[in-house]
Formats: C-alpha cells, sequence, structure tokens
C-alpha cells in the first residue's frame, strides 16, 4: 500500500477515536447533575493517547473536565489504591481483585 494512504488511514482512526471518546465522556458527565468538583472526572490509564483526546474534549467545552493520570499498571493500582478514580482505560482490568473495586453505572 502507499505510506501516503496509511497516515489517511491512521489520522482517520485516530480522529475517529477521538471523536467517539468525546461522545463518550460527554454522556457520562452529563447523565447527572453535579457539583463543580463533581464535574471533574479522573482517569487511570496506561495509554498515553487519552491525554490528546482528553486535552480536545476540556479544550472544546467547559462544562466538565478531564484528568488524565498516567498509570503504569491501572489493573494493579486500582487494587491498592485508597481512593478511586471515576474511570479506568486499560487491559488486564477482568481478575476478580480488580473488578471487585469497580461500581455499577446503573
Amino acid at each position: 500500500m502507499n505510506k501516503n494512504f496509511i497516515r489517511i488511514l491512521k489520522a482517520k482512526r485516530l480522529v475517529l477515536t477521538a471523536l467517539l471518546m468525546l461522545i463518550f465522556l460527554t454522556g457520562i458527565l452529563s447523565s447527572c447533575h453535579k457539583s463543580e468538583e463533581e464535574k471533574i472526572a479522573v482517569i487511570w490509564t496506561d495509554r498515553v493517547d487519552f491525554v490528546s483526546y482528553c486535552e480536545v474534549f476540556n479544550n472544546l467545552q467547559s462544562d466538565y473536565r478531564v484528568v488524565v493520570e498516567y498509570k503504569e499498571n491501572p489493573a494493579a493500582e486500582i487494587i491498592k489504591a485508597e481512593k478511586q478514580p471515576d474511570i479506568v482505560i486499560s487491559s488486564w482490568l477482568k481478575g476478580s481483585a480488580a473488578r471487585s473495586k469497580f461500581k455499577s453505572s446503573g
């Protein structure tokens, strides 16, 4: 394949992922009436690309804020953390020790 074509596909995928993330975050954050402190969502992730998605989200609107905290191993961190994040985006979250720390959204 042409290298330019591959770059265009990667750029389109990045834009689509960012838009889907924005829609996802907007839906989560706007689902309830929240105080100013509750309008800040903390995300733990081991994926550095989410930093740019959240920067776009924060720059496109001013109602809610997303703070990304990089964790090398979010699954291990959530097991031992006293204060839990609002969202965890990572692999290896299906283990029973990590799952026991999650709350149902419903």
